[in-house]
């Protein structure tokens, strides 16, 4: 995972943000949507599916900074691979260092770039997907253990882009999505969606 959002060094060291989606906590999506069909549709299916555990991924990974106790348990729900063991690294981190953190991550737009499902032409025997995601990386006060604020590094936007890509070895099976890694960061511009 490349996202950084946070700040100088010793922050950087206790609190490795993973990335970002869809408001952060405000909207995480129900677990109604996740299971949708598309109307018979298996990308249209894939794609709702997707963007719903984008959310959900936000929800953890701000939680993982906010509230590490509470949601490193939750991680697997949402992430495997890389950026799971870059969240319980933060969660670690800030454990240990006894960072605080408040706020939530605000996005902009949510675009799913692309599916392949299996049975795809080419197709993997897993389902895949490319996420971009444009959204506010400021959302995120670190404080330290002597209650100092931890300054924004330089170079941060207020509206900064990562794209995620996304696996589902379970397949068909809605719930099998979990984000395995992120390119971007605080510092990549957002493109239009």
């Amino acid at each position: 995972m490349t996202i950084r959002p946070l700040r100088h060094r010793a922050a950087r060291a206790a609190v490795i943000a993973v990335a970002a989606v869809t408001g952060l906590g405000a909207c995480a999506s129900s677990n109604s949507s996740s299971s949708s069909t598309g109307g018979g549709n298996p990308q249209a299916a894939a794609q709702q599916q997707v963007q719903d555990l984008t959310g959900r991924f936000m929800t953890v990974f701000s939680g993982v900074q906010t509230d590490p106790a509470k949601y490193q348990g939750q991680i697997e729900t949402v992430a495997t691979g890389g950026a799971a063991q870059q969240m319980h690294q933060t969660a670690q981190n800030i454990l240990t260092r006894h960072f605080s953190a408040t706020g939530s991550y605000a996005a902009d737009h949510v675009t799913v770039l692309s599916t392949q499902l299996p049975g795809d032409k080419g197709g993997e025997k897993k389902a895949t997907a490319q996420v971009r995601l444009c959204y506010n990386p400021t959302g995120i006060t670190v404080t330290q253990q002597d209650g100092s604020k931890v300054p924004t590094a330089p170079g941060i936007l207020d509206h900064a882009q990562v794209t995620f890509t996304v696996v589902n070895a379970q397949y068909p099976d809605a719930q099998g999505w979990r984000v395995l890694r992120a390119q971007g960061g605080p510092k990549t511009p957002c493109e239009a969606s």
